[in-house]
């Protein structure tokens, strides 16, 4: 009798599927960028609105899921061309402040959980990592755009992610433009 060929279905791709099964319900999610440590020379020279605009930015850009004041998980794409969270490195982010302390500030609008686990299902991070065409803010950029997909889709585009104003306004203290 010969060995099965059947193969067990690959992994879904990391950050599609919540540590512990699920979000918390109300988590919500929003970029965050920092300024990459030792470029600090070159910064003026990118980071700003034309460096964000081609992803060229000495920054790193992470997705954070957010529960209130509470960083739940996060996730973004590194140099060795693979998702990463920043506990694998040791640098565990847990709260809002936490964030700021490591350097992070967030940008851009918020999303859904639910949207957002989807659109890391359906994300393909690339076969490699090139500072020019294929980083992090890359990335988040792809990210991004398969999460509008998945609103589009559900009937979800437009409609308001943060109902709750108090949860707008922690939001928006650690937002900057």
């Amino acid at each position: 009798m010969s060995p099965s060929t059947t193969s067990a279905a690959p992994a879904p791709p990391r950050g599609a599927i919540p540590p512990g099964g699920a979000d918390p319900p109300g988590t919500v999610c929003r970029f965050g960028k920092r300024t990459l440590d030792k470029m600090s020379w070159l910064a003026p020279l990118v980071n700003n609105a034309i460096g964000d605009l081609l992803n060229l930015e000495l920054r790193h850009e992470q997705l954070f899921f957010i529960l209130e004041e509470r960083v739940v998980h996060d996730i973004g794409y590194n140099e060795k061309s693979v998702r990463f969270s920043e506990p694998d490195f040791g640098k565990p982010i847990r709260t809002l402040e936490e964030m700021r302390r490591a350097g992070y500030w967030l940008v851009g609008r918020t999303f859904h959980a639910a949207t957002m686990r989807e659109a890391l299902g359906r994300q393909q991070d690339g076969y490699y990592y090139n500072f020019l065409s294929n980083q992090c803010q890359d990335w988040a950029d792809r990210l991004k755009r398969n999460a509008e997909r998945v609103e589009r889709e559900r009937g979800l585009h437009g409609h308001a992610v943060l109902a709750d104003p108090d949860q707008r306004e922690r939001l928006e203290r650690f937002t900057r433009l």
